[in-house]
């Protein structure tokens, strides 16, 4: 029994070290999962009011919107011209082909 008592003892202190141990990883293992449940309750809740907002804003959308069909309301020229119209006879700051526009690049320093 004396060689016994010991080595009972030293056993006693590495069941009580293993414990503590075993105590403070499932402590750490808990938290994580207690923060994991706040993390995900949080993405939730943004994920709900990002489809409350996306609602909204195509009911103000639809609200807002012209009546008719799209493109009713202005019909557009395909073949009409953009921009001013310039004479370009008797004028030498008019450029009228690639040759022009090369020279004018040049004189600029490009």
């Amino acid at each position: 029994l004396s060689r016994a008592m010991p080595e009972l003892q030293q056993w006693a202190a590495e069941v009580v070290e293993t414990s503590e141990k075993s105590d403070s990883r499932l402590t750490e293992i808990m938290m994580a999962q207690d923060f994991h449940d706040l993390t995900g309750q949080v993405i939730a809740r943004v994920v709900q009011l990002a489809g409350t907002i996306e609602e909204q804003l195509l009911g103000l959308l639809l609200q807002s919107a012209p009546s008719g069909t799209p493109g009713q309301d202005k019909a557009y020229d395909m073949n009409a011209l953009e921009g001013p119209v310039v004479d370009a006879e008797g004028r030498t700051d008019v450029v009228t082909d690639q040759k022009d526009v090369d020279d004018l690049l040049a004189s600029m320093g490009f």
